[in-house]
């Protein structure tokens, strides 16, 4: 018996439109994320893998799915496996951000590379 229940990330045959390339140059932070993705999955860290990627891709909420853009998306998937794989915690992740926006309101950027 097949299933008639299709994940968030399976469009195929759905009247979407024609796909678009695009054909823009990668932003900066596209171009980190990129970066980070890398370092994390070639050796010799090769903490999780593409495959593993793919999968949070297909499991995170369908609100985050469908408004995340691209990169916004493959650095969801990057948090997730940290946090999966037990490198980081949500709450080591917040006091980061926050020691960065607090850094970013009192223009001190170089407080950031030492901090939390």
């Amino acid at each position: 018996m097949q299933s008639t229940i299709r994940a968030q990330n399976d469009l195929g045959g759905q009247p979407a439109g024609p796909v678009a390339p695009d054909t823009h140059e990668p932003t900066l932070f596209e171009e980190r994320v990129d970066a980070i993705f890398r370092l994390l999955v070639e050796p010799p860290v090769s903490l999780f893998t593409v495959d593993a990627q793919r999968r949070v891709f297909e499991t995170v909420p369908e609100e985050i799915y469908k408004n995340y853009k691209y990169y916004e998306l493959w650095l969801e998937s990057i948090r997730l496996l940290l946090i999966e794989r037990g490198v980081l915690n949500q709450s080591e992740i917040d006091a980061k951000i926050a020691a960065i926006e607090a850094a970013r309101a009192t223009g001190d950027r170089a407080g950031t590379a030492n901090k939390a």
